[in-house]
């Protein structure tokens, strides 16, 4: 709480006083549950990266730039949240309000047919996408895609890499279902921060 809101909270100040007061506190409260809700996320990918063979974990938005996605309109990708842990280099920075190529949106329409399933793909076996080159230029083998939730700006989804061979996510069971069961948290952390808006 800053000084001049403990002055105006002292000493009172009127009707638009208190209302500023107001404003504050709820502004001040909305961005620490903000970033407690995008702490809780990161922690999540964190625990997918420090206890199975996933090696990129990422949150990701596919978006307009803030107005609902139409027939038509550009669609870009954006990474929300990036942990420290995750495989370098980084890209977040590179991915902000990426433009996504027709054999990207394949795999993203795929994903949200199956809400419910993660879906993998081993990236040499896949059609020329820049997203996936990307991936493949950083040692990525195998990449695991995961809707978790959408807003009326966009959908927002899980991506998982690992540098491991080709079907060594499905070949241990240990391995998938300690994955399966960080995916269903996120979701639910995803869906929480979007009903209240904390995710947009």
């Amino acid at each position: 709480m800053d000084l001049l809101t403990l002055i105006l909270l002292a000493f009172g100040g009127g009707f638009a006083s208190t209302h500023y007061v107001i404003y504050r506190l709820r502004n001040s409260n909305k961005m620490k549950s903000v970033m407690i809700m995008e702490l809780k996320i990161e922690n999540v990918l964190e625990s997918i990266l420090n206890h199975t063979i996933i090696d990129r974990a990422l949150l990701c938005k596919v978006h307009n730039g803030g107005t609902p996605i139409l027939v038509g309109s550009e669609k870009k990708i954006s990474i929300i949240v990036e942990p420290d842990d995750s495989l370098r280099p980084h890209t977040q920075a590179t991915y902000t309000a990426f433009p996504i190529d027709n054999n990207y949106k394949r795999i993203l329409i795929e994903m949200m047919d199956r809400k419910d399933m993660f879906v993998i793909h081993k990236i040499s076996e896949e059609q020329d996408s820049v997203f996936f080159r990307k991936s493949e230029a950083d040692g990525l083998v195998e990449v695991m895609h995961y809707y978790v939730g959408e807003s009326e700006t966009g959908v927002y989804y899980l991506f998982l890499g690992t540098l491991t061979g080709p079907g060594e996510i499905l070949r241990h069971n240990t391995q998938r279902n300690r994955i399966e069961e960080q995916l269903v948290v996120a979701r639910k952390l995803v869906k929480k921060a979007i009903r209240k808006k904390r995710l947009k």
